[in-house]
């Protein structure tokens, strides 16, 4: 088996492209094409640039995203990211139903463990250097 990469500039920002090319249409073939469709872990991330590698960060582990000017800077459990970019640029890519935007700079992850809900529309969000509640 090999595996390349192609750069595509028609492609959007979060879109990948896989395309699975063989001899014939056989039995392996028909199971990885099955693998990659069942286990697409790309829809569960977000890419991000840092130099010039491109990192993937489970949503799950992300806890909050903060933004001053063009710095936006990602917390996740194990550590912060700071990247260049515009904070809803980044919301675009996130699943609208566990990520909500709280201020004019910061977006928490709903379904992280750091947030709980209180009571009805009320969710409490405990971050290292902040509280939030919407």
């Amino acid at each position: 088996m090999k595996v390349n990469f192609n750069q595509d500039n028609n492609l959007r920002d979060n879109e990948i492209k896989v395309e699975v090319s063989a001899n014939q249409l056989s039995q392996p073939v028909i199971d990885l094409i099955n693998n990659i469709n069942s286990n697409n872990s790309f829809s569960k991330t977000l890419p991000i640039s840092i130099g010039d590698s491109t990192r993937m960060i489970q949503f799950a582990d992300i806890i909050a995203i903060e933004v001053l000017k063009n710095n936006l800077t990602i917390h996740t459990f194990s550590q912060e990211f700071e990247i260049k970019g515009q904070l809803k640029s980044i919301l675009l890519k996130l699943p609208e139903n566990d990520f909500v935007q709280v201020s004019k700079s910061a977006v928490i992850n709903l379904d992280c463990d750091w947030c709980q809900p209180r009571c009805e529309n009320v969710v409490f969000c405990r971050l290292k250097n902040a509280v939030f509640y919407r």
